[in-house]
């Protein structure tokens, strides 16, 4: 994702495990987004 030149944003709206949960911290801090309920491992 850093070298996609538009913005990219993340966004955990259950589960983020496993490589996920590094897919949602290689966004732009900015444009990262987890709902309340989100659960990240």
């Amino acid at each position: 994702m850093q070298w996609v030149p538009p913005d990219v944003t993340t966004i955990c709206m259950g589960t983020a495990a496993s490589m996920a949960s590094f897919v949602l911290l290689g966004g732009t801090i900015t444009k990262r987004l987890a709902f309340p309920n989100a659960w990240r491992q």
